[in-house]
């Protein structure tokens, strides 16, 4: 019985930190996912920028 609240404890306790886990993950890349979006547009407008200004010169 006692190694079987045991073994039931662990599962609980993992499933726990996995939730958590996941919870941080979760907000870490709702940090930055936006910064990531806004980062590949800006590269991409200066790389545009960049192209045409190359052709005038």
């Amino acid at each position: 019985m006692d190694d079987r609240f045991k073994k039931l404890l662990t599962i609980i306790g993992m499933i726990f930190l996995f939730i958590i886990a996941l919870r941080i993950l979760g907000f870490v890349l709702n940090l930055l996912f936006p910064v990531a979006i806004i980062g590949l547009i800006g590269y991409i407008v200066f790389r545009v920028i960049n192209k045409n200004g190359a052709k005038k010169y």
